[in-house]
């Protein structure tokens, strides 16, 4: 009777070597492949935010020429000379609550003849300073935390007004920077 004998194989080395190859391959285009990902769409929420902020400015911007509109005679513009700070929020809706912020107050005249040059034919007395933005100081004049000024968005303006009407129409409008002193 003839005995079978199992005679070892020899083991190919250049196909294990291939396997292990084919396994760093594709781990590594896997990785690859979630990294680009992963930063493109951390980017993508960067840059959305970015908009959403800028969208809450011009919002907040938007709501101080309102607030103008609703001043009761030009020739009084008393009422900000220390400056008033308004959050836009709607008190029954709980994710208004950082819409933006803006801040009127009365121009000063001194600024305003220090920038003639800037500001030509403007009366400092038919004038506001506009502070929009957006952001966890909520325009308060007093807030100073260096580490969320990142997420500050803010724009300063001269408003001039038409002399003698009532109600308060803005009549031109610049777009200013840096921030006039005394107004932050």
């Amino acid at each position: 009777m003839l005995q079978t004998v199992n005679i070892p194989r020899r083991l190919d080395h250049s196909r294990g070597g291939f396997l292990i190859l084919m396994l760093i391959a594709f781990t590594s285009i896997i990785l690859g492949l979630s990294v680009t990902f992963y930063f493109y769409c951390s980017r993508g929420m960067q840059d959305s935010q970015v908009a959403i902020r800028i969208a809450q400015r011009r919002l907040a911007f938007q709501g101080a020429i309102n607030a103008i509109y609703a001043i009761p005679d030009s020739n009084d513009l008393s009422a900000f000379t220390a400056g008033t700070t308004v959050d836009l929020e709607e008190a029954t809706i709980a994710r208004t609550k950082r819409l933006g912020w803006y801040r009127l107050r009365k121009a000063d005249a001194a600024y305003m003849s220090a920038n003639a040059a800037k500001f030509p034919g403007l009366v400092a007395s038919n004038c506001l300073f506009v502070t929009a933005g957006t952001g966890p100081s909520n325009g308060d004049p007093s807030w100073d935390n260096p580490d969320a000024w990142r997420y500050e968005l803010r724009r300063w303006y001269v408003v001039e007004l038409e002399a003698a009407s009532a109600p308060a129409i803005p009549k031109r409008i610049w777009p200013i920077f840096p921030a006039p002193p005394g107004v932050w």
